[in-house]
């Protein structure tokens, strides 16, 4: 049965996650953990700028990825200052870059999240008892400090090259599930933050948000909403540009990849995670400010539309909606329209969209078998146009 937590992410649809750091200024996606500090040096660093273009896509939580696999953390954490935002001149090196986003988050009436990299190839202890401690105390200081949280991201990278504190070697993790403790992590976050998923974390049942085995923002087809009778909706990641990190040469996607990364996302049961990445400035770039705001006017046009409250309704897709409250209770479903199958499936969840090609009828209806009572909405939406925003070279 889907927990609270997962019903209120599921309700979310769309929500972002920020990478940048050391590596936004070396053009790396995994650091080695020995750039210097120092390479640190935003110069017009504006977190409300990223908020508002998130904001403008229809984004309703924010996850900043708070330390990387290379370790650098962007909050002056007592644990780690010498590998840290506290450790570098922005800011005079008073900055707390994890406190600027959340305040600004939170001001703009959105969630804050936090990733917190398992793996650290900075830090000397990694692989040994005394990492664990480190990282469940970095956890601590995020949501003492920075909470309420109501998403928790550990990533599955969990080991490899790295310095490691000056040891330019390989540390692997043959159980990181007991090496990281992660029981103990989810009944602190449980006590810290009531509504809080766990990205990543698959095995903690209706806390959970599961990864669909893909980096393209799309949920499969086929994609089982329950995993041994445990329900764990997919997030699916995707980053706007495109890697994780900003490149000069990269360019977001389009207007129609991101439509149909939101009809495979949201349409399938889940939810759609964009990556951000602001540039050495610290901001976003005004390419991809503009795509996220078309972005975010196609989705309210595609959701204000329902043709079943036409007489003669005109329509290319179906929108079905379980009331999964007390559990995945449809097993099988056809829309029928004038008595034609228009389009059929199995599973519903949280939302289903369909696209059926032009539709012109006067009576359509859902048709379902269901374990048990349950409640099925059917609404019939159209295809906004799709506008690509003009890009710029800047």
């Amino acid at each position: 049965m889907p927990g609270a937590a997962q019903l209120h992410t599921l309700e979310q649809e769309i929500v972002a996650i920020v990478h940048f750091g050391l590596n936004t200024f070396t053009g790396m996606e995994w650091g080695y953990g020995n750039t210097p500090a120092d390479v640190f040096a935003p110069a017009r660093l504006d977190a409300s700028q990223w908020v508002a273009a998130a904001r403008d896509a229809g984004v309703k939580r924010i996850i900043l990825v708070c330390k990387h696999h290379d370790g650098f953390c962007l909050w002056p954490s007592p644990l780690n200052t010498a590998y840290s935002v506290a450790a570098t001149s922005w800011r005079g090196g008073n900055g707390d870059l994890v406190r600027e986003v959340a305040d600004v988050v939170r001001a703009a009436g959105l969630e804050f999240g936090a990733y917190l990299s398992p793996w650290d190839r900075h830090h000397a202890d990694y692989a040994h008892p005394a990492y664990t401690e480190y990282f469940h105390a970095q956890w601590r200081e995020l949501m003492e400090r920075y909470g309420p949280l109501c998403e928790i991201w550990v990533d599955s990278a969990n080991g490899g090259t790295g310095w490691y504190g000056g040891a330019d070697e390989r540390r692997n993790i043959a159980d990181y599930d007991a090496y990281y403790d992660y029981p103990a992590l989810v009944r602190e976050v449980a006590r810290h933050n009531p509504l809080a998923v766990f990205f990543g974390l698959t095995r903690y049942g209706n806390v959970s948000m599961r990864w669909p085995g893909n980096e393209r923002g799309s949920v499969p087809e086929d994609f089982n909403l329950a995993e041994s009778g445990v329900f764990l909706p997919p997030e699916a990641d995707v980053p706007l540009r495109g890697k994780w990190f900003w490149h000069p040469d990269d360019r977001p996607k389009s207007l129609h990849e991101l439509a149909d990364c939101y009809l495979a996302s949201v349409g399938r049961s889940g939810i759609l995670n964009l990556g951000l990445a602001p540039d050495r400035d610290g901001l976003i770039d005004k390419n991809d400010v503009r795509t996220l705001a078309a972005f975010g006017e196609w989705v309210r046009a595609f959701n204000a539309f329902d043709a079943a409250v036409e007489e003669t309704k005109v329509f290319d897709c179906v929108d079905l909606r379980e009331d999964i409250s007390k559990g995945l209770r449809v097993k099988a479903w056809r829309v029928m329209a004038d008595g034609r199958e228009i389009a059929s499936g199995g599973q519903i969840g949280f939302r289903r969209i369909v696209k059926t090609g032009r539709i012109v009828a006067h009576n359509v209806q859902v048709l379902f078998e269901a374990e048990g009572r349950t409640t099925v909405v059917l609404a019939l939406r159209r295809l906004p146009e799709i506008v690509e925003p003009v890009q710029t070279m800047e």
